[in-house]
C-alpha cells in the first residue's frame, strides 16, 4: 500500500520506487483506487495498518510489518471475496509469482493445512 501522505499509514512499500517509472500504469492504479473509493470500498491493507497503528500489540509495534503481513494474510484467507493472480498469463500487468499470494490462494482452496 505504500505510505499514505494523509493518514500516515504505511504498509507494503517494496514497489513504491517503481510506480514513477510507469506513469500510465500508475495513472490507471490511481484511477482504480479513486473508482473503488467512490463505491465506498476500502483498501484492506490500509484498514489493517490503521488498526495496528491505533491498537498496537505492544508499544513500538504500531508498524511491525511481520505482524501486519500475518494479519493481512488471515484477512485475505477468510474474506468473502479476493482478487489476485498467481498465473503466468498475469505477468504482463502484475506480479504473478508472489509467495504471499500463492499461500493465500492455497489456503482458500484448502490445499494448505497450516
Amino acid at each position: 500500500i505504500g505510505c499514505d501522505p494523509v493518514t500516515k499509514v504505511c504498509g507494503y512499500t517494496e514497489f513504491d520506487r517503481e510506480w514513477p517509472k510507469h506513469p500510465e500504469l500508475n495513472a490507471d492504479r490511481a484511477a482504480a483506487v479513486a473508482y473503488l473509493a467512490g463505491k465506498n470500498w476500502q483498501n484492506g491493507d490500509e484498514v489493517v495498518a490503521g488498526w495496528m497503528r491505533d491498537h498496537p500489540l505492544f508499544q513500538g509495534y504500531e508498524r511491525d510489518s511481520g505482524l501486519e503481513s500475518i494479519l493481512i494474510e488471515q484477512v485475505c484467507i477468510h474474506a468473502p471475496a479476493l482478487l489476485t493472480c498467481t498465473r503466468q498469463d498475469c505477468r504482463k500487468c502484475g506480479r504473478f509469482d508472489s509467495g504471499f499470494s500463492g499461500a493465500i490462494v492455497r489456503r482458500r482452496m484448502g490445499l494448505d493445512s497450516h
